[in-house]
């Protein structure tokens, strides 16, 4: 999120005072990302140790109510792996005095990482070496999936569940001028509406494609612990070490490779992240360009119902607003060519990698 002005800092500070026992020195909002709120955190610890500290905080809204469903799921997990399989590039969760890997408040639910200190990556910019080694990182965790605690696993259902808040906001601006709207309630009909018979119709192609992609993996067997949107930005290139750490473990899923494999596909060099993959996991033998197509679709879908909804919905201070509807335009600039677009994206995978 963009801001906190809205947020108790003095109650979020008290939990982490008294549920971790960090005595506070410096408390900064990070605005990054589009789900939760963000704090770099340096404190002393009960061992009398001065450290900086990664807090996310989730509130009531609905994006982070949707992001923090399977979040119990996710840290376990993530403790798994990095305790039983040794993978140090993921974040790395610090416990409360309870020994629990989340605090919950009446109105916030609280994580709190080690901050690593480093820079995001640029998504167009992959080095070689990045590369091969986000090859090496995301095979792991896939790999190690058999072993990972699946009680109560989110498992991809090929199904769009936005659909019923996307439909909610062409019904509210189709009333907006008989209910009233703020200027940025209006600025969302301007940009979203026109292109409202393109949007359903492409939410119907989503649809068709989830419903043959659910009789074509009837069986969950072949899903592996996914991230979901493993990009630059959820990826940091440690100061210290040199090595990557994967971040942003709000919503894992088991579904097929190619809901985290896809994010690479258009990189110049794909083919080295690919070989170091399956390295690791040489039992991946190619794509199934009607996951791709799934994928990418309903990602554009989502993410103009996520900032619609905000919008339209949810009383956020204008920073907030002002970064949505940027958001908004931007999505809708591509969206002309999204079939186009994910046609020729496919196109960038081998022919032998085609299943």
């Amino acid at each position: 999120m963009k801001t906190d002005q809205h947020l108790d800092k003095n109650q979020i500070k008290q939990i982490i005072e008294e549920e971790y026992k960090i005595k506070i020195l410096e408390f900064e909002f990070l605005p990054f990302g589009e789900v939760g709120y963000c704090y770099k955190v340096i404190g002393i610890t009960l061992k009398e140790e001065k450290k900086k500290f990664f807090v996310k905080v989730f509130d009531q809204t609905r994006l982070c109510k949707i992001s923090s469903k399977n979040l119990t799921f996710s840290l376990k997990n993530l403790e798994i792996l990095r305790n039983d399989f040794s993978i140090k590039n993921i974040s790395r969760t610090v416990m409360n005095q309870k020994s629990e890997l989340e605090t919950f408040s009446k109105d916030y639910r609280i994580v709190i990482f080690n901050y690593e200190e480093g820079e995001s990556l640029d998504q167009n910019k992959y080095s070689n070496d990045q590369i091969q080694e986000l090859g090496r990182i995301i095979a792991s965790i896939h790999k190690s999936t058999p072993n990972l605690d699946l009680n109560g696993a989110p498992i991809e259902k090929f199904d769009l569940h936005f659909e019923g808040d996307l439909v909610r906001c062409f019904g509210y601006l189709d009333q907006m001028e008989k209910i009233g709207s703020n200027e940025f309630q209006k600025k969302v009909k301007e940009i979203i509406f026109p292109s409202k018979k393109m949007i359903m119709e492409q939410l119907k192609k989503a649809k068709e494609t989830g419903a043959n992609l659910q009789a074509k993996y009837k069986e969950a067997s072949s899903f592996v612990f996914c991230h979901q949107d493993p990009v630059g930005s959820n990826i940091i290139s440690r100061s210290k070490e040199g090595d990557l750490v994967i971040i942003d473990w709000d919503a894992p899923t088991l579904a097929p490779r190619e809901q985290d494999l896809w994010f690479f596909i258009d990189q110049h060099n794909f083919m080295d992240f690919l070989k170091s993959y399956q390295d690791i996991c040489p039992d991946f033998i190619g794509f199934d360009p009607l996951l791709i197509d799934f994928y990418m679709r309903k990602r554009i879908l989502e993410d103009i119902t996520d900032w619609a909804f905000r919008i339209l919905f949810e009383k956020l201070p204008d920073i907030q607003n002002v970064s949505d509807l940027n958001g908004l335009t931007r999505l809708m600039h591509e969206f002309d060519s999204l079939d186009n677009d994910i046609e020729n994206f496919i196109r960038k995978i081998p022919r032998l990698l085609i299943k």
